[in-house]
């Protein structure tokens, strides 16, 4: 729904009036991701090493169908997508920890770092398949203003954990774009949201899908040409059945979480990326939110209420240099004692490249330069994840 002049290729791929377009996508994606040490506050075992492998398959068939009506450009898509996402995952912990869950203590004379004692544990794993037939029309109302409008039908089934199943989910959305003048436009935006989620209630039973609606208005602008483009957007997010996690376990050991209603998310974007000169171009974003349920408590306090990012790169000939900073506001998890909070921090990477020919080009990034260490993320108040120290990349790329 995010357009501007600049990117008519968002929903109008190339027309050609009376023609029918019919495209399909095939994507293919496999990740292979391996986890190290997790920190926990309380100890029956400790978790060594993971592996988790995800393959992702995808197909998108659409048609697209332009024509001409009233003198105006008019665009109609249908179309179906597929989606199946295969997770797996082998953990092992450590048989050489002896503790005890009223009493945490560990004795680190216990453990043969060189050759440690690891026990398997089961396999885990399943696929998620998504499904979804869509129709979108793009109608000129008049030569400055569009409506854009759909209808997605969708269907989700997973066995990952348990075995969850919906279908035909009916989820509608609209929006209208202005063409101030060559170099501005404004929009407005609404969409339904449906969205299963994996939390459980005290009685071990998964939560129902969210249920929302999301708006989102903005104003998008392009300079020098089109090679500076630049974003302001605000936006309110109402959705119901959101899962909070309550730290608690039920009687099958998941987490308990409790559905709220009435939680409302405001908050706004800023966004530049482009080219200042011929040698220098910038990226910059920043975005707030506040997000609270129906009796005013503050919601998802584990998310920073704040973040930006800047990044520039300055070219001379052959040679180019880059630098970025990343800020996250504090955020936290838990209450009272078992509180967790990381403050505000910045992170800093550094960036230096070097093209030898037209096939051959060299770069070397620098990742987190002051090693600055922080909390990635708290999932709770017994699990966290710390960010990555500093790092340092060396590339080659040769092009044929």
């Amino acid at each position: 729904m995010r357009k501007s002049r600049a990117k008519k290729r968002v929903l109008l791929p190339d027309p050609k009036f009376s023609d029918v377009l019919v495209t399909q996508f095939v994507n293919n994606l496999m990740l292979d991701g391996k986890k190290s040490v997790s920190f926990k506050i309380f100890y029956d075992a400790l978790e060594i090493v993971g592996q988790k492998v995800t393959e992702e398959n995808n197909l998108d068939v659409y048609a697209s169908i332009p024509f001409e009506l009233g003198k105006l450009d008019h665009e109609i898509i249908t179309g179906i997508s597929y989606n199946k996402n295969e997770y797996k995952e082998n953990g092992f912990v450590s048989t050489d920890i002896l503790s005890d869950i009223a009493n945490p203590t560990i004795n680190f004379n216990y453990i043969n770092l060189t050759n440690p004692h690891l026990q398997q544990n089961p396999p885990y794993g399943g696929n998620t398949i998504q499904k979804a037939y869509y129709l979108a029309s793009r109608i000129s109302l008049m030569e400055d203003l569009k409506l854009i409008a759909g209808l997605r039908v969708s269907s989700y089934e997973s066995d990952v954990a348990f075995d969850r199943k919906f279908e035909n989910e009916l989820v509608p959305y609209a929006g209208l774009v202005y063409d101030i003048d060559k170099y501005h436009s404004v929009y407005a935006s609404y969409t339904s949201i449906f969205q299963p989620q994996y939390a459980w209630d005290a009685n071990d039973n998964f939560l129902d899908p969210i249920d929302g609606k999301s708006y989102e208005t903005g104003i998008k602008g392009e300079y020098f040409d089109g090679n500076l483009n630049t974003s302001l957007s605000v936006f309110r997010i109402e959705q119901d059945g959101v899962g909070e996690g309550t730290g608690q376990l039920n009687s099958n050991g998941h987490y308990i979480s409790v559905a709220k209603k009435g939680v409302v998310s405001k908050g706004f974007e800023v966004g530049a990326s482009g080219n200042i000169t011929d040698n220098l171009s910038l990226d910059f974003g920043l975005a707030n939110f506040e997000a609270k349920d129906a009796n005013g408590d503050k919601f998802t306090t584990t998310n920073s209420r704040t973040t930006a990012n800047v990044w520039a790169k300055y070219m001379i000939d052959n040679y180019r240099i880059g630098a970025g900073l990343n800020y996250k506001s504090k955020f936290y998890s838990g209450t009272g004692a078992t509180q967790i909070t990381q403050d505000a921090f910045v992170t800093t990477d550094l960036m230096a490249g070097y093209k030898a020919s037209k096939s051959l080009d060299f770069q070397l990034n620098v990742n987190n330069v002051f090693d600055e260490t922080y909390y990635e993320g708290l999932s709770d108040a017994n699990n966290l994840l710390y960010g990555a120290p500093r790092s340092f990349t060396v590339g080659m790329k040769y092009s044929f």
